[in-house]
């Protein structure tokens, strides 16, 4: 289940004995602006009675389940993999802290921490980690939405983790992971299958006309970059702030681009540009969906997608 600031949407994946993915279940629901701002629900009793429709009321089949994976949003949420002296397991937590304390926005003991092993370098010392945070109030008040809806949590995840997890053979490789919706953009760079960084990416071209005021976004966890420039400049500007950071050169070895707003010419541009072999992926395109569903309008919901495929 996937909460932005304009929707709810939720999905059911059945898996076959082949490893076939059936979609049986899905919908989404609009939200009035201001309901969540930012991932951060303002509105707990009319997000409470849109998921509950949502839930009694799909576009397709019936959810036959009461377990959700629900996404954490990438404005208001945290994820990178850092390098820390191998250590005592009581002391990593503190280590971590003094990690990434300076890229947090919020004091960390405003946040709940997630973390992981993903490889350890015993001849360096080291061992590297993914971090997940969010805002602690922020998780309280998810909890309490699903406990209302007699929903049971199975976990919290990242949308940039949901959305590798939607990729397959990249996890001895390099890439850079490009969404682009008219909901949220994001770029993350993943190496073997970890994600290291993700920022989301704000354009400022003009606004589509509306007649409702759209509120202001703020940075919360994750760094935002507000820019006109076309993609390649920003993977050119994501890769450099990623070595400046690290002190470590890094060449990816494909760019994945998935989204609504993508397709195979933009795939095409930015190989011609970068000369770094881009592909433009569907997903879905992996999964049994009933006949009348545009593949297209699903395309939006390649976080919802990732989620349902948690094990």
């Amino acid at each position: 289940m996937a909460i932005s600031d304009q929707f709810l949407s939720a999905c059911q994946i059945q898996k076959s004995l082949s490893g076939q993915s059936k979609l049986t279940s899905w919908g989404n629901i609009n939200l009035p602006t201001g309901a969540v701002v930012n991932g951060h629900i303002k509105e707990n009793n009319l997000v409470i009675d849109k998921l509950k429709h949502l839930l009694n009321h799909p576009t397709i089949g019936k959810f036959t389940t009461n377990l959700v994976v629900a996404s954490l949003p990438l404005a208001s949420s945290f994820l990178c993999t850092v390098k820390i002296p191998l250590s005592q397991s009581d002391k990593v937590k503190d280590l971590i802290i003094t990690e990434i304390s300076p890229q947090l926005p919020i004091h960390v003991k405003s946040a709940s921490l997630v973390w992981h092993d993903v490889n350890k370098m015993p001849n360096l010392g080291l061992q590297e980690v993914t971090v997940m945070a969010a805002p602690t109030e922020l998780l309280a008040t998810y909890q309490k939405i699903l406990q209302k809806t007699q929903l049971i949590p199975l976990a919290f995840e990242h949308e940039v983790m949901a959305l590798t997890r939607t990729i397959k053979g990249v996890n001895d490789k390099i890439i850079i992971l490009i969404n682009d919706n008219n909901h949220s953009s994001s770029i993350s760079l993943i190496k073997q299958g970890v994600v290291q960084s993700s920022q989301i990416i704000e354009s400022k071209s003009p606004a589509p006309k509306t007649t409702h005021s759209q509120p202001k976004k703020k940075i919360l966890l994750t760094k935002k970059i507000t820019t006109t420039l076309p993609w390649p400049k920003i993977i050119q500007q994501t890769l450099a702030s990623y070595q400046e950071y690290h002190n470590s050169y890094i060449i990816p070895d494909e760019i994945y681009l998935m989204g609504s707003k993508m397709n195979k010419a933009a795939a095409q541009k930015i190989t011609q540009v970068l000369k770094t072999p881009t592909k433009y992926v569907n997903p879905w395109q992996g999964v049994k969906y009933p006949k009348d569903i545009n593949v297209q309008t699903l395309t939006a919901y390649n976080t919802c997608l990732g989620l349902a495929l948690y094990k």
